[in-house]
């Protein structure tokens, strides 16, 4: 099988990451209502979690904006290349359109990312020996992210040639591994937690491990590090898939915060407050002597 990507695996990743896109700008502006009539946030936190969509919003729309040059570029103006519109996409690897497309790509996962971080902090009940070393990872991921750009910008340095580069792999495989992580800790602390008050919550649910620990990203990260490994032509695809899952993953953690559904600072104390509830529930039902408190659910 050939190692240049194709133009099929180009248009379903960008066709992927343009839908994506669309559905981004809705959730940005829905999370941004929601978030401003939220009174279970400090104001702080809602300026933080709007700008953040914002901003990811701004890379995202970027990102389409440099994948419609090139593909412009590729198979209409430069048509005639030598060698077609594969080669000239691999002789621009260097352009300041791609190295635009690889900032903000860089950028915006490391922004996702850090809220991941974060996220597992609150989860894990602000718990510093369980997030010494995600942070450790994440400082690797920021240091190769920036080596990776300014590699970029040199000639003859495209990314989706994997034996041609320094940091990219190093870069998406750290990012990866990260992200692989932090969905293993989060999902194991919702699971642990479900267990422990053996009952299910929109804290403790399917939908809310989905959403928390970003499994969809997860996922398509390790895919693309596998591809990328065995210098398979699907990793073009798989990076625009991944590139619209880091931007669309994160949002979707927002509109759970603003929804009022997500993991808190005191998530854990309401969890066992309910459990402490059902086990006097339980107790009082078994005597025969059920008390007036045990009515009102906490």
């Amino acid at each position: 099988m050939s190692t240049l990507p194709t133009e099929r695996t180009i248009w379903v990743g960008n066709n992927f990451a343009t839908i994506a896109y669309g559905v981004d700008i809705y959730m940005v502006f829905h999370s941004w209502y929601l978030l401003k009539g939220l009174n279970t946030q400090t104001r702080r936190m809602r300026v933080i979690y709007i700008a953040f969509s914002v901003i990811q919003l701004f890379l995202f729309t970027l990102l389409i904006a440099t994948n419609g040059v090139t593909e412009q570029f590729m198979w209409i103006d430069h048509r005639d290349f030598p060698g077609g519109p594969l080669a000239f996409f691999q002789a621009v690897g260097s352009s300041w359109y791609q190295v635009l497309n690889v900032a903000c790509g860089v950028i915006s996962l490391a922004m996702s990312d850090a809220l991941l971080l974060y996220r597992c902090y609150i989860i894990w009940n602000a718990n510093w020996q369980i997030m010494a070393f995600p942070l450790l990872i994440f400082a690797s991921e920021v240091v190769t992210g920036f080596f990776f750009i300014v590699e970029t910008a040199h000639p003859e340095a495209p990314f989706y040639l994997a034996q041609s580069t320094n940091f990219s792999v190093p870069w998406i495989s750290i990012a990866s591994g990260l992200n692989t992580l932090l969905t293993a800790l989060i999902v194991g602390r919702i699971l642990y937690v479900s267990r422990q008050n053996n009952t299910l919550s929109y804290y403790t649910g399917v939908i809310a491990i989905l959403v928390e620990s970003a499994i969809p990203l997860a996922l398509s990260g390790i895919a693309f590090v596998i591809c990328m490994a065995l210098n398979l032509i699907e990793n073009l695809a798989l990076a625009s898939i991944m590139g619209a899952l880091n931007i669309l993953c994160p949002q979707a953690i927002i509109i759970r915060v603003a929804n009022g559904r997500a993991w808190s600072e005191n998530t854990m104390h309401e969890l066992a407050t309910s459990m402490e509830f059902a086990e006097r529930k339980t107790v009082s039902g078994h005597t025969g002597e059920l008390s007036e408190s045990s009515t009102t659910v906490v």
